[in-house]
């Protein structure tokens, strides 16, 4: 158990510094609903700290594991950033359109 949490924990880290990324690509729209006077501001700056949030809490809480990323560890990676990474895209959706459903969201 122990050798397959310290496998998948720098895998996380890296995940961690990807939707950290993620949240900073979110800042140019929030920039773009703030000049069109959007709405859905608010809701959509909490969309972003939240994926802040959860990207630093990933980053901090695996620093100690970063280690070089083997092959089948990217295969890993690049599922979970397919998987993960429209979660957080559809944060925004979801905050604003409380009737909507996650998965008409994501």
């Amino acid at each position: 158990m122990q050798a397959l949490a310290r496998s998948i924990l720098p895998v996380l880290n890296v995940l961690g510094y990807l939707v950290l990324l993620f949240a900073g690509t979110m800042l140019i729209p929030l920039a773009l609903a703030f000049f069109a006077g959007e709405a859905a501001l608010k809701d959509y700056d909490l969309a972003i700290l939240i994926t802040a949030g959860i990207g630093g809490f990933l980053v901090l809480s695996t620093r100690r594991f970063r280690r070089e990323l083997q092959p089948r560890d990217g295969f890993l990676l690049v599922s979970l950033v397919w998987t993960v990474l429209p979660v957080f895209g559809a944060l925004p959706l979801m905050v604003y359109l409380p009737d909507l459903s996650f998965t008409d969201a994501y």
